[in-house]
């Protein structure tokens, strides 16, 4: 069953600025902020990723973990 959700305090500027994004969007600012809201909460947090880590445990050398950085400076 969906909820409602009420957000109380909202900076003039920070309304501002969503109601035209929505409208850019061709959205109401309900459909554009729960589209983000979705969004936002369909990615793990940073704790989340780390604890499934914890119950998939891999396995790393020091040279896969050089190459690793090695690939990533080169981007």
């Amino acid at each position: 069953m969906a909820k409602t959700l009420q957000i109380r305090d909202v900076p003039e500027e920070t309304h501002t600025t969503l109601t035209a994004r929505a409208a850019q969007d061709g959205r109401s600012l309900s459909q554009y902020l729960l589209s983000i809201l979705v969004t936002v909460a369909s990615q793990p947090t940073i704790d989340e990723v780390l604890d499934s880590r914890r119950l998939d445990p891999i396995s790393l050398n020091t040279k896969d973990v050089v190459n690793a950085v090695r690939s990533g400076r080169d981007k």
